[in-house]
């Protein structure tokens, strides 16, 4: 089976298990397992027999590489992350509440100010809920530069193919001579 193929099946194997995770079909997600089954494909080796082409697909079948070894690594604490945020509870006005069914009831609530404190108890919820997923976005900057040797904004700039210093110059200098 070639790359490309093997990769598709990978993430045809991933967007499945995610799915049925939030659909609620399957009540934890299980990541770790199937970045195990397709360890051989999220290599540096991989990695490297790739890195020089310069095709515009070939520097995002690079970037998906790079971003599922780091999802490899990370995979126990994100299923973990995961199945603490699907088993989240809220406590709004005395009834306890899954913390994905409060974020309906934000919907629904047409009072301005119950929702106003719904809202604000969903986001302590939501806030205590993605400390480990903060964690993790530390470790995927690490891990970037670690597989590539870049800083994550020099990477990000090479794959999209974007000056993005550049751009927010750019971006401030059109801000400071817009009128107020």
């Amino acid at each position: 089976m070639n790359l490309i193929a093997e990769f598709e099946a990978f993430q045809k194997t991933r967007s499945l298990e995610n799915y049925l995770h939030k659909s609620g079909q399957k009540e934890h997600v299980q990541m770790a397992p199937i970045f195990d089954k397709y360890k051989h494909i999220l290599s540096k080796n991989t990695l490297k027999s790739i890195k020089n082409l310069t095709q515009r697909e070939n520097k995002l079948l690079y970037h998906s590489i790079v971003l599922n070894i780091i999802n490899h690594k990370v995979a126990p604490a994100s299923d973990e992350a995961c199945y603490a945020d699907a088993s989240a509870k809220v406590n709004i006005d005395g009834i306890e509440l899954p913390l994905r069914q409060a974020n309906a009831m934000i919907l629904n609530e047409s009072d301005a100010q119950k929702r106003k404190k719904i809202v604000k108890t969903v986001q302590k919820a939501t806030k205590q809920a993605k400390t480990p997923i903060e964690l993790q976005l530390r470790a995927r900057k690490a891990a970037i530069l670690s597989l590539t040797g870049k800083k994550y904004l020099e990477y990000i700039s090479w794959v999209k193919e974007v000056n993005f210093k550049n751009l927010a110059k750019d971006a401030i200098a059109i801000l400071q001579t817009s009128p107020k």
